[in-house]
């Protein structure tokens, strides 16, 4: 496991948030509210709000992030990648800013990825 940033947020509150990599503007759109309660709405009521764990896919995934990350929230990205490689690499810009203030996260070592095409890789199975 390799990490780049605050490890610290690995035991605040945190919830899962992933879906389509090609949602449609209405998915992103409730996607936004539902981040934006989780992070802001509960420090409102004097409560911690949750810290968004999600891929770093397109589509929710992003959304999921930078709706946490423009609300004051704060969120975590866990990638199928070496840390130092984007996929997608439209997402380089968000890869690059989030372990500025947050976590960013990868299982796979930089050594072994070299060797390993994508489909091998056990957090890509599902797409």
């Amino acid at each position: 496991m390799e990490y780049k940033s605050s490890i610290g947020l690995t035991v605040t509150r945190c919830i899962a948030m992933v879906g389509a990599h090609e949602a449609t503007d209405d998915k992103k759109q409730r996607s936004r509210q539902l981040a934006r309660d989780l992070t802001v709405r509960k420090r409102a009521l004097g409560k911690d709000g949750f810290t968004i764990v999600s891929g770093l896919a397109a589509g929710i995934d992003r959304v999921a992030h930078e709706t946490a990350m423009t609300n004051g929230g704060r969120t975590i990205a866990a990638i199928g990648t070496p840390l130092s490689t984007y996929h997608p690499k439209e997402d380089g810009d968000l890869q690059e800013r989030i372990p500025k203030e947050f976590l960013l996260i990868s299982q796979i070592p930089l050594l072994r990825d070299a060797a390993q095409a994508i489909p091998q890789n056990l957090l890509f199975c599902w797409q």
